[in-house]
């Protein structure tokens, strides 16, 4: 589909803000998860969700990987994935506001015994926070 309406004028505008959308659905779907752990099951309430983080890390992940593959780097869809993330990843759930667990997770894989990786690991994941903050616009 890229490569057909690539060749329309301006026919991957449509295409990117559905992806937009799509994108805003699944990082919703991460926040509300969070919420209802929260909210609904009566998790503690605390700085520390490395779960939340990587979840929200994977999904950048998996959408950058969708954007250079499938959709050749283009600039569009680099802006939709852009714009889908400061969406929900601005969206604070509990009494800590997101980019507080991202501090704290930072913090936590820094620390020797916060998580068992090499230096390597610890390198990507931080990588990987820069990113998702960069892409989350705060």
């Amino acid at each position: 589909m890229y490569r057909l309406f690539s060749r329309v004028p301006s026919g991957l505008l449509p295409m990117a803000k559905i992806v937009q959308a799509h994108i805003e659905r699944m990082g919703n779907e991460v926040i509300n998860q969070r919420e209802a752990r929260i909210h609904e099951e009566g998790e503690k309430d605390t700085n520390q969700d490395p779960n939340f983080v990587k979840a929200l890390l994977s999904l950048h992940d998996k959408f950058v990987g969708v954007v250079n593959a499938q959709f050749e780097k283009n600039s569009l869809f680099h802006k939709a994935l852009k714009e889908a993330f400061v969406e929900f990843v601005n969206k604070d759930v509990g009494k800590f506001k997101n980019a507080d667990l991202l501090s704290s997770f930072c913090d936590r894989i820094l620390k020797k015994g916060g998580e068992k990786l090499g230096d390597a690991e610890v390198e990507n994941h931080l990588e990987k926070v820069r990113e998702d903050r960069r892409e989350g616009g705060r």
